[in-house]
């Protein structure tokens, strides 16, 4: 997690978001919930649910997405809102931007059964020959990082950081993070390789995977949540992971 002018969260792993205080132990922060006179619901999986909806139980929304910007809009009107979010994967990028000290909840309605993700589902992986290599059209240039200016010590130069520690390319399949490499002759188990100039990525996935019915997941999100210029924003239960 990182804190640039507001909160933004990121992850390789997911974790539930929770508040410490010095000793470790688990608080609340001082937010008056009680101010969040609307409530708005969220749940993907149920038949009726749209972006269209007003966010009832009977008519839910169907991504965290909308109901941020409602609750933005709220927000600009002094109007505290809670968001219940039904268990779900739910791959969103989510940013609040207005400014307001009215609260902002987002609760999951299970605890630990909301997850935000930066990774989408990606299909279409093609077996090279008969090795257990599989490959994919890549879109994106990301290169590597620049390395923050506090991560260098005294003399040290950027060549002085490993490439792959700079790089922000993710790939799970079926929940294993695969090792970055950064050659296609590196390639071994559990590993893939991003050739940038042919736009292709290359993964060697675990022995035994049926690609056909793998579930690989490739991090394409820088963040899963930011809020900037905000305060009273309540995150409850909820898990965040790839982003990347």
């Amino acid at each position: 997690m990182k804190n640039f002018r507001g909160l933004i969260i990121s992850s390789i792993g997911g974790f539930v978001l929770l508040v410490a205080n010095a000793h470790g132990h688990v608080t609340g922060a001082n937010v008056p919930e009680q101010n969040a006179t609307a409530v708005l619901y969220v749940d993907k999986h149920n038949a009726q649910a749209a972006d269209s909806n007003p966010g009832t139980t009977a008519l839910p929304l169907k991504t965290i997405s909308k109901a941020v910007e409602l609750a933005g809009i709220n927000s600009g009107q002094q109007r505290g809102t809670k968001v219940l979010i039904a268990p779900g994967y739910y791959r969103e990028g989510l940013a609040i931007w207005q400014q307001s000290d009215v609260p902002i909840v987002f609760e999951a309605r299970k605890k630990g059964e909301v997850v935000v993700v930066g990774s989408d589902i990606w299909t279409g992986w093609q077996r090279q020959g008969s090795t257990n290599v599989y490959t994919r059209s890549w879109p994106y240039d990301w290169g590597m990082a620049e390395v923050p200016a506090e991560w260098q010590l005294e003399g040290e130069a950027q060549t002085a950081f490993a490439p792959a520690v700079r790089r922000r390319e993710m790939i799970f399949v079926n929940g294993t993070h695969l090792k970055q490499v950064l050659s296609s002759a590196a390639l071994t188990e559990n590993s893939f390789y991003v050739d940038e100039a042919q736009d292709v990525v290359s993964l060697r996935p675990p022995t035994g995977t049926n690609m056909e019915t793998a579930l690989v997941e490739v991090a394409v999100r820088s963040s899963v949540f930011s809020a900037f210029g905000n305060k009273n924003i309540v995150l409850r239960g909820i898990v965040f992971k790839h982003a990347n």
